[in-house]
């Protein structure tokens, strides 16, 4: 539901594509059922499309995050991430001669 709790238009009914027939989206927003998206990456948030005589489209609240979760901090981890044993693909005692020719 919109933010004024109406109902939001299926993305792919024939009203809402009509309302929508000037816009351009963003490919990688799956516009599915009547879920609240961000499809033209508009700076108010998540909108759809609602049947109203007065506007075709209504803002949605939604909980948003203080920080993006891409910004978060990452705990630093050190050492190996395997616990497999390591060993060497090289010869230590001749390692660094290269190819000499006797």
């Amino acid at each position: 539901r919109s933010s004024d709790l109406m109902p939001c238009l299926k993305w792919n009914s024939p009203e809402a594509m009509n309302m929508g027939d000037r816009k351009e989206f963003l490919s990688e927003v799956q516009l599915k059922e009547n879920y609240c998206r961000n499809p033209d990456n508009d700076e108010e948030g998540v909108w759809c499309y609602v049947s109203h005589p007065n506007i075709t489209f209504d803002y949605c609240n939604l909980n948003y995050c203080d920080s993006p979760l891409d910004e978060e901090e990452l705990v630093d981890q050190a050492g190996r991430t395997t616990t497999e044993e390591h060993h060497l693909f090289f010869d230590e005692k001749t390692f660094g001669a290269g190819d000499r020719k006797s």
